[in-house]
């Protein structure tokens, strides 16, 4: 499963409890993180996370 992953705290709590159900299911977790660059320095930490 590929999961959109900006860094901020949804995607970061999204990806968490897709991480936690692995537990029961058998999940492959991809997450995808396309860094726009338009936060300045805020961008580069998101995607280096």
């Amino acid at each position: 499963m590929i999961v959109a992953f900006s860094g901020g705290p949804d995607s970061t709590a999204l990806l968490l409890s897709l991480t936690n159900l692995q537990e029961r299911f058998p999940l492959t977790l991809i997450a995808a993180h396309l860094n726009h660059m338009t936060r300045g320095k805020e961008s580069q930490k998101d995607e280096e996370f």
